[in-house]
C-alpha cells in the first residue's frame, strides 16, 4: 500500500517538475 503512494507521488512531481520545465 505505501509503496503504491510513493509510486503516485513520484509521478505527480515527475508531471510537476515537466510542467514547470515547459
Amino acid at each position: 500500500m505505501s509503496n503504491t503512494l510513493l509510486f503516485a507521488k513520484t509521478v505527480f512531481y515527475l508531471f510537476f517538475i515537466l510542467y514547470i520545465n515547459i
